[in-house]
C-alpha cells in the first residue's frame, strides 16, 4: 500500500473512501504538508457527492 503514496490517487471499497498524497494547509497556524492517506468512511445518513 505504501508504493501509492506519492501517487495523487483515489480509490474506493465500499463504503471507505482512500485518498492519497493529499496536500493539507491551515492558514491560522501557517502550515503546509501531506499526508500520505487518508480514509473517509460514509455516514449512514449522508449522500456521497462527487
Amino acid at each position: 500500500m505504501h508504493e501509492r503514496v506519492h501517487e495523487a490517487s483515489m480509490e474506493s471499497r465500499g463504503d471507505v473512501r482512500i485518498d492519497y498524497g493529499i496536500a493539507l494547509r491551515s492558514l491560522s497556524l501557517g502550515l503546509i504538508g501531506k499526508a500520505d492517506v487518508m480514509e473517509f468512511h460514509r455516514q449512514p445518513d449522508q449522500e456521497e457527492k462527487i
